[in-house]
């Protein structure tokens, strides 16, 4: 199947997902959480999000990689979307 024609069958059942990852980036929680997005987006439009995320329970440093995810069928990272990732430290 061709990307254009997978692109378009996923536009309607795509989300954004947070993955846990270690301090270093490596991946702890592939599915941690996700949420819809506001609308249908084109593949260079932009917006902006409010969420509400559940921390990572042992304290320590960490980054929650923001992913957008096809439901059934891959995670855009990897077809070479860039993720974006935030360092959060969890204190007990």
């Amino acid at each position: 199947m061709p990307y254009p024609d997978l692109f378009r069958l996923a536009v309607d059942a795509s989300a954004c997902g947070i993955v846990i990852c270690d301090e270093a980036g490596e991946v702890l929680v592939r599915d941690h959480e996700r949420f819809e997005l506001p609308k249908d987006m084109n593949p260079v439009e932009r917006t902006e999000l409010s969420f509400t995320c559940h921390a990572p329970r042992a304290p320590g440093r960490y980054r929650l990689r923001f992913d957008l995810v096809d439901e059934g069928i891959s995670w855009f990272e990897s077809f070479g979307v860039r993720t974006v990732d935030l360092k959060v430290d969890v204190s007990g």
